[in-house]
């Protein structure tokens, strides 16, 4: 679960189930299939050393019309789809 307040710019990243050296294309939706909502950017980066693994970096700057839960899932594109990572994203009102 990440935490964001309205009007204030996130960045985190997801780690995935799944090695850098895999070659699958990645989506990224909200779990319920809609797609991301337009304040959410999502990067697929690879991080370390020589062992590098692929994350997901979701960034953005929500507004108080964005606050609410989503449920975010990063997915294998293809027949299967299989989820290879989630989040649960926050948006809370700025105190």
């Amino acid at each position: 679960r990440m935490l964001s307040r309205a009007g204030e710019f996130f960045r985190f990243r997801v780690a995935l189930t799944l090695p850098a050296s895999a070659a699958t294309a990645l989506e990224v939706r909200l779990m319920s299939g809609q797609k991301l909502p337009k304040f959410v950017k999502a990067d697929v980066v690879a991080v370390g050393g020589r062992d590098q693994k692929r994350t997901v970096e979701l960034s953005g700057v929500p507004t108080k019309a964005d606050m609410g839960e989503y449920n975010v899932g990063v997915y294998e594109k293809g027949t299967v789809g299989e989820c290879v990572g989630r989040v649960v994203l926050e948006v809370v009102e700025r105190s």
